[in-house]
C-alpha cells in the first residue's frame, strides 16, 4: 500500500481509480463493505484509493470533547492494507480545511488523482457547512466525469454499523457486540515498554482484567490485559520494548 500525506505527493497509479473518503476509525464491517464494493467497480488491477485523516474531524468543533479512537493511525493503516487498499491519503483535518467548499476539495483531489468512482456511505456530506451532499456530489460527478455511488448503511443484527455504536458497546464492556460489528475480535495495537501498552487517545473497555492473545512479529503468546490507569500486559514471557497487537478473547 502506498501512503501520501498531501495531494502533491500522490504517485502515478494504474487506472481505473476508485476513491472513498472518511475517518474509517475501527475499519468495521460497514467500512469493509464500502471497500469491497469499490473494488468490484474498479476490478482487481485498478487503484483503490482512500482519503482519511490523521485526526478525527469532530475534534476541530469548538466545545466538543476529543473523540476516543477505536484504533491508532498506525493500526488503521495496517487494517486498510489488509483490506486491499492500494493508496491511503492522510490529511490533517483543520479549521481551514473545514471551511473549504466541497467542489474545491474534490477538484483538488481530482487534479492529483483522476478517479472514475467515488463510493460513499448513505448520508455522507462534506465541505463547508456539509453542503457536499449526495445531489451536489452527483452533479459535480457529471461535470468532472466520475460516478458517485452511495451505499445504504450496513446493518448488523438490525443495527446500523457505525464507529460511534462500537465505541458505545466497547465502553459498556460488551465485547460480543463489538466483535460482531468489527467482523473480527476487538484488538489493540501499539508500542509496549515495561509491559505497559501505549493506548493514548484510544477508546478502551471498562477497567478490569481481560484474557488476550499477544501477537508480535514472530509469535503469539497467551496473556492478560489489565486495564487500569494504564494498560498493563501480563504473560509468562518477558516482552522487550516492541510493537504488539493484543487480541481480546
Amino acid at each position: 500500500m502506498r501512503i501520501a500525506y498531501n495531494l502533491d505527493t500522490i504517485p502515478s497509479l494504474p487506472l481505473p481509480c476508485g476513491l472513498t473518503i472518511g475517518s474509517f476509525d475501527g475499519m468495521h464491517l460497514g467500512h469493509q463493505f464500502l471497500l469491497s464494493t469499490l473494488r468490484a467497480h474498479i476490478g482487481p488491477k485498478g487503484t483503490l484509493a482512500l482519503l482519511t485523516f490523521s485526526n478525527h474531524p469532530a475534534d476541530v468543533i469548538p466545545g466538543r470533547k476529543k473523540t476516543p479512537l477505536l484504533c491508532s493511525q498506525e493500526y488503521k493503516l495496517q487494517l486498510l492494507e489488509r483490506a486491499g487498499v492500494d493508496l491511503a491519503i492522510i490529511l490533517e483535518f483543520t479549521h481551514s480545511f473545514a471551511e473549504k467548499s466541497y467542489d474545491t476539495f474534490l477538484k483538488e483531489i481530482f487534479t492529483s488523482l483522476p478517479f472514475s468512482y467515488l463510493v460513499l456511505g448513505e448520508g455522507a456530506a462534506f465541505g463547508k457547512n456539509r453542503q457536499g451532499d449526495e445531489q451536489h456530489i452527483k452533479n459535480l460527478g457529471g461535470k468532472l466525469n466520475f460516478n458517485a455511488i452511495y451505499l445504504n448503511k450496513k446493518k448488523i443484527n438490525n443495527e446500523n454499523c457505525s464507529s460511534g455504536l462500537i465505541r458505545q458497546y466497547l465502553q459498556e464492556g460488551d465485547l460480543r457486540h463489538v466483535t460482531s460489528l468489527l467482523g473480527r475480535p476487538y484488538a489493540l495495537y501499539g508500542k509496549i515498554k515495561n509491559h505497559v501498552l501505549n493506548t493514548e487517545g484510544l477508546c478502551l473497555p471498562p477497567l478490569g482484567t481481560y484474557p488476550i492473545i499477544i501477537r508480535t512479529h514472530s509469535r503469539e503468546i497467551s496473556g492478560y490485559a489489565h486495564i487500569q490507569e494504564n494498560v498493563t500486559i501480563e504473560c509468562k514471557e518477558n516482552l522487550s520494548e516492541c510493537t504488539i497487537e493484543i487480541i481480546f478473547l
